[in-house]
């Protein structure tokens, strides 16, 4: 039964965002169906915290996972679209964009110009870990100034995700949680250096090469009139030029604190944009001399906090709550038993295994969700894999993030999606080619190169 309501759950999230549906709206009302459907199979979703009665427990759900997750999940992505906002009032982001447009601009062909945002994505991803606020800054930063070279939109906002299933590295606390669920031990600066980075090394050239491949054909295909609209040179701001470097604080203050140089202190994304939003606020003062930008500068960004909640912030809750019931319903836990029951060789069953948790991760959404199911799992295949248990464990993290690339209840694509003003349906078609062909033909080099 399990499976047969995830079918149907995933169905009306297809048929919704195919009828364009607002993807809060729809997702919130998928949650409050499958919590519906749980009540009626288990009875109170709050089990021993009942308030009482089954039906009023529903609400009490969507409510105390709300207040657990809102300032947890949501606030440090807000933090850094409302830091931008500031950026973008006194056009840093834009001063950011043409300096290193000027370069780029040199090279003949805009793909190349996009296959140099997707390494830097790439590579950003080793001191920051990746997310939502590594995808908030990459629009910041590069998407605008893709446009101005003359890439289309639907390309510029593919390049903004595609890197997400590149590498991890030794700061991202996504390498611990998946060690200790699957219960193994594992240096994080041997596991980066002998594994993840030689991953890296043929995922990320073959994932840009796909991109190029996927993304000059789809443009050709497509309509001229949205891309010619967008092909207009940058012009150079009227502010001062070391206004680019604001844009880049965050990020120093992650690597500078993390353990790659200072491992004494951490550092996380919202704690970095605000203390760079002191900066620049200082910044501003004594170039401008005005106190009253000050006072409008906070203005912005204390909207753009306001703004955020209701759009982003609730994009993210909603996806998060959808992917946590759907999770409850059990189907998906139900088709892993299945696989677990088969005997099969080692490289074969390395490749359901990763294809099958790829597709957890696509319905359910969630990145943790899914690594929960898949490696449960992997624990059981390493003797069949013929891996060792610390690269079956990477090749199932990586596999959750191509699923979660692809996902439309995922916050990563509906953010950008929002941002980008384009269909996430649409978003998810441009990235979907390369990154599950890179998948699939790095787990096979993997089984070769790296076991």
């Amino acid at each position: 039964m399990g499976i047969l309501v995830t079918i149907i759950i995933f169905a009306l999230l297809l048929l919704g965002l195919r009828k364009k549906l607002d993807i809060r709206i729809l997702l919130l009302g998928l949650s409050l169906l499958i919590l519906c459907y749980l009540t009626v199979r288990d009875g109170s979703v709050l089990a021993d915290a009942t308030t009482g009665n089954a039906i009023l427990d529903i609400p009490a759900y969507i409510f105390q996972y709300l207040s657990a997750n809102l300032g947890s999940a949501t606030l440090p992505v807000i933090l850094v679209f409302a830091y931008v906002e500031v950026l973008n009032r006194i056009h840093a982001t834009d001063m950011m964009a043409y300096l290193v447009s000027i370069p780029i601009q040199k090279i003949k062909s805009v793909y190349l110009s996009v296959a140099l945002v997707v390494l830097i994505g790439s590579l950003l991803r080793i001191p920051t870990g990746g997310g939502p606020a590594l995808i908030a800054l990459m629009l910041a930063l590069f998407f605008p100034m893709l446009l101005g070279l003359g890439c289309s939109v639907e390309t510029a906002a593919a390049a903004m995700l595609i890197y997400g299933n590149g590498a991890i590295g030794p700061a991202d606390p996504s390498c611990a949680v998946a060690a200790q669920v699957m219960g193994i031990e594992v240096n994080p600066a041997l596991w980066f250096t002998g594994i993840q980075l030689p991953y890296m090394l043929f995922s990320v050239p073959i994932l840009i090469i796909l991109f190029i491949v996927f993304s000059s054909g789809s443009d050709k295909k497509a309509s001229a009139g949205t891309a010619a609209a967008q092909r207009e040179p940058l012009r150079k701001p009227d502010c001062p030029a070391f206004y680019a470097l604001l844009p880049l604080l965050p990020l120093v203050f992650m690597i500078l604190f993390s353990p790659l140089v200072i491992p004494t202190v951490s550092m996380n994304v919202g704690t970095a944009c605000l203390l760079s939003l002191l900066i620049v606020l200082a910044v501003v003062l004594l170039t401008s001399k005005r106190t009253e930008e000050l006072q409008d500068n906070l203005k912005v960004f204390f909207a753009a906090i306001g703004n955020n909640i209701t759009g982003i912030g609730l994009i993210m809750m909603a996806g998060m709550l959808f992917a946590t019931c759907m999770s409850r319903v059990g189907g998906l836990n139900t088709v892993a038993d299945l696989i677990l029951a088969a005997n099969m060789p080692g490289i074969l069953t390395v490749f359901i295994l990763c294809l099958f948790v790829a597709v957890i991760a696509m319905i359910m959404g969630s990145f943790y969700g899914a690594l929960s199911v898949g490696l449960s799992l992997a624990a059981s295949f390493v003797a069949a894999s013929g891996m060792s248990e610390q690269l079956l464990c990477y090749l199932v993290l990586t596999s959750v993030f191509a699923g979660t690339c692809c996902s439309p209840a995922n916050p990563g694509p509906a953010m950008i999606a929002a941002k980008t003003k384009i269909e996430v349906t649409t978003l998810i078609r441009r990235v979907f080619p390369p990154i599950w062909i890179t998948l699939i033909v790095s787990i096979f080099l993997s089984s070769l190169v790296l076991h």
